[in-house]
């Protein structure tokens, strides 16, 4: 090779930069996914949700039971009546309470009750503020009747109002940790968390594996083929769900030997979904610069690229969009030059365009 072709070699790979580094891609957003809901004797509900507290993957399986109370009402609320409704209704403050709405069918509807009636006495007791009521209902017994003094309009009237059962909910939570597992190398791009064997007998009546998909990274092999946050891995090719350790590392033996693996999931509604996994390491972020004339990036999320001096001739970003709601890989791509001049962007469900930076229009 003769120097001045040896030289011009050396120039051009010491302008033109090449490089694959490793970062962090994007993951959607966390929500909250049910898995099961269910009904029990007395009343007694229980529903099973795991808790996504973040795009990282923590989770938490989150258990709440709706514990049936019985009591009595008499079927109407009230306000205390304070110097500036006393003011208005022309009466001293705090020597009732007026009702401000009275439950269609309730006690107090049948008793003849109306909306704007001041409640004097109850039981006998001069009422002066609104928490009486409702202490009072605390120990009411159901099917007694309550004399209750009111004034309507200058008419001051007495009626009994026979208390009813009223049927109320006591909310009890409580959170169980999930068991986690992780990978040397993110060959599929998911966090998995695996519910406890004592909580899943619970859940589904039979003892089981259960591994929950936490998180997902967007452009990940797990995000093309359609999992998404919140799925239960119902099974892994065809078989039932080995646990979660055991899946963690299965993923990592087939990802280095470029195996593929297949899941059945399901997530919230119950629908079942079959999603093929092409596993690889896909982190790699591949850059060239050629200082001035041209720079290109490609990783699993975005291919984006620019052409002239900081990249004002034109350019072209394309990358996924995070949607966790669907399970098909859609695109938006970004295209723009003559310094903006041109913008045209592409999405889902749209396309936009801006020509010569002030006329815009949808397509």
């Amino acid at each position: 090779m003769n120097p001045s072709r040896r030289i011009a070699l050396l120039l051009v790979a010491a302008l033109a930069t090449s490089c694959v580094s490793y970062g962090v891609e994007y993951s959607v957003a966390s929500e909250d996914w049910l898995l099961a809901e269910r009904a029990e004797p007395g009343g007694r509900t229980t529903r099973y949700q795991v808790d996504l507290r973040s795009a990282g993957g923590d989770a938490v399986l989150r258990v709440i039971e709706q514990v049936p109370h019985n009591g009595a009402t008499l079927g109407c609320e009230v306000r205390e009546i304070d110097a500036a409704l006393a003011a208005e209704l022309g009466v001293p403050a705090y020597t009732a309470v007026q009702v401000q709405k009275v439950t269609r069918q309730s006690p107090a509807g049948e008793a003849g009750l109306r909306k704007g009636d001041l409640l004097l006495r109850l039981d006998g007791a001069p009422l002066r503020y609104a928490g009486q009521l409702a202490e009072f209902e605390s120990r009411l017994a159901a099917d007694r009747d309550v004399p209750v003094g009111l004034r309507r309009g200058t008419e001051e009237l007495e009626v009994v109002v026979r208390a009813k059962v009223r049927i109320a909910h006591q909310r009890e939570e409580r959170e169980v940790l999930l068991e986690s597992a992780t990978a040397a190398q993110p060959y599929a791009g998911v966090t998995l968390k695996g519910i406890p064997n004592e909580w899943t007998q619970r859940i589904w009546d039979t003892p089981r594996s259960a591994v929950v998909v936490t998180n997902v990274e967007v452009g990940s092999p797990a995000w093309i083929a359609g999992v998404r946050n919140g799925d239960l891995v119902e099974q892994v090719d065809g078989a039932p769900t080995p646990p979660v350790r055991e899946l963690v590392r299965e993923i990592e033996k087939r990802g280095e030997q470029g195996q593929p693996i297949r899941f059945t999931v399901s997530r919230g509604d119950g629908d079942r979904y079959e999603a093929e996994l092409a596993l690889r390491d896909y982190r790699g972020t591949t850059k060239f610069w050629f200082p001035l004339v041209f720079w290109t990036e490609r990783s699993a999320y975005q291919r984006h690229w620019t052409a002239g001096p900081l990249g004002l001739l034109c350019g072209n970003r394309n990358h996924y969009v995070p949607n966790n709601r669907s399970r098909q890989t859609q695109t938006r791509n970004v295209f723009h030059a003559l310094l903006g001049l041109i913008h045209v962007e592409t999405g889902p469900a749209e396309t936009k365009i801006r020509l010569l930076w002030l006329i815009s229009f949808e397509t």
